[in-house]
């Protein structure tokens, strides 16, 4: 079973960050049908337990934070919205994980 970690990031778009969480969920869904085991364990990852996206329009609340995320097979790194510069510094903390999860061997 592939584990992916969709990120839920701070200034992002509900379009964005939800298609990929039902994807995988509809794979699952359709293996379960057929009898099969699901292909895959989805959660939501981020720096905060409540992310607000699309200026607050809609709120997302992660599985687990970023710190409880030791080892997964894929991140998924949905995207952004807003000024690129501001958004990247509210998404900063993010990055050394993202590169631990890479150099783990996380697509």
């Amino acid at each position: 079973m592939k584990r992916i970690s969709i990120y839920v990031p701070r200034s992002g778009f509900i379009e964005a960050v939800s298609p990929p969480y039902r994807i995988f969920n509809t794979v699952d869904d359709i293996c379960r049908d057929q009898g099969k085991e699901p292909a895959f364990e989805v959660e939501f990852v981020g720096l905060d337990k409540s992310v607000a996206v699309q200026n607050g329009e809609y709120s997302v609340h992660v599985n687990r934070l970023i710190s409880e995320v030791d080892d997964t097979d894929v991140v998924i790194v949905p995207a952004l919205s807003g000024d690129m510069n501001n958004t990247i510094e509210l998404n900063k903390a993010a990055i050394p994980w993202m590169k631990r999860m890479h150099e783990k061997g996380a697509e």
